[in-house]
Parts: structure tokens; sequence; C-alpha cells
């Protein structure tokens, strides 16, 4: 047989079906030429084999296993491709925020003030809720004048739900406009950072 790099040697194996991945690398090294160029299938291949005199028959059977064959190949190198990705994202990811350490500590102060806020607002909001009911269902407010006072509260409470993520993926997108880095993985960075800082400092003692 003739190995990848074009060196004959003999090889002995327990079946076709083993050299198969190798025989798809290989073939894929011509996906420019058969674009540029006419090219057969295996079935147009072995038509012309029969014209020509050459005793081959085509088995549909065996061409849908090879093709079956061919895809999981091909599966296996998109789990590798997206695997490879991943790693590189986020070492891109990883070393972009170690740039920008400071300033990402200073936004989940700033998230944190955020929150705490937010949550105070939707607890006052939670109780003129009830007063406003309390007045409602004793007939001091019509329904009308509940939902007047009630709507911009709703407003407000729906909006504060989500204030402090979209603070923060505003000025994520200031300090990484390129790049879609999350609040979540500014949590875990920072996180693993005063990990590694208190074990450091645990080794100096």
């Amino acid at each position: 047989m003739v190995n990848e790099k074009g060196v004959s040697k003999r090889e002995q194996v327990s079946g076709f079906a083993e050299l198969w991945p190798t025989f798809q690398r290989i073939n894929c090294r011509y996906d420019d030429a058969k674009q540029r160029y006419q090219a057969y299938n295996i079935e147009q291949v072995l038509g012309i084999l029969q014209k020509e005199g050459h005793g081959v028959t085509y088995d549909k059977d065996i061409y849908l296993y090879f093709l079956e064959r061919s895809n999981e190949g091909l599966k296996k190198e998109l789990t590798k491709a997206k695997s490879f990705a991943f790693h590189l994202y986020n070492r891109l990811h990883q070393t972009l925020m170690s740039a920008k350490t400071e300033e990402l500590q200073r936004l989940l102060s700033e998230v944190e003030v955020l929150e705490v806020q937010g949550k105070r607002r939707l607890a006052e909001i939670q109780e003129q809720r009830i007063r406003l009911r309390k007045q409602l269902r004793a007939g001091e407010l019509t329904n009308v004048e509940y939902q007047r006072q009630w709507s911009p509260l709703n407003h407000e409470k729906k909006y504060l739900r989500n204030d402090a993520q979209r603070y923060a993926e505003a000025t994520l997108h200031t300090l990484f406009p390129n790049d879609n880095i999350t609040l979540y993985e500014v949590r875990k960075f920072i996180a693993n950072n005063h990990e590694q800082d208190n074990s450091k400092t645990d080794d100096k003692l």
C-alpha cells in the first residue's frame, strides 16, 4: 500500500473499513482540484469501468456503508474542531481580561451596588403594591386610579430586574468592543484570581 506521504510499504489489515478515514483525508487534499475540474462519484466511476469491460458492479449498500463511515469521521472532526475553537476562545478571553483586571474589579463593585439598590427598591415597590391593593379592595381607589398608580411602578419593577445586567453588558462592550465577554465570565475570572492570590499568600506564610 501507499501511505499518506506517498511511500510504498507492505501492510496487513483486518479489513478495508479501518483504512477508510485515511482515504478520506487523502481525498480531501483534492477538494480544490475537484472544484476546478470535472469530478466523478463512485457510481459514475463504476459505470465507466463497466463500459470499458471491467468486471465490476455497483452495490448501493456498500456505497451507503462507506458514506456513513465518512459521515462519522466528519462528525468526529467537527467535534474536535469545536472543542479546539472553544479552547482558543476561552484563552483569548482570559488574556483580554488579564489586561484589564482593575477595570473588571471596579465593574463588579458597581454591579454589586446596583444589585443591592435594585433589591431594596423592588422591596419598596412590593410594599406599595400591597398598600394599593388594600386601598382598591377597601373602595378607597377605583380600578382606573389603581392602574394609574401601579402602571409606572410596574414598569420600574420590570426595568430594575435587569438594570445591573444591562449596565454590565454596556460596560463590557465598551471595554471589549470586538469580543462578547459576559458578566459570568468576568465573575469567574475575578474569583479565580482571588483564589490564586490567597494561595500565594498562604505559601508565603
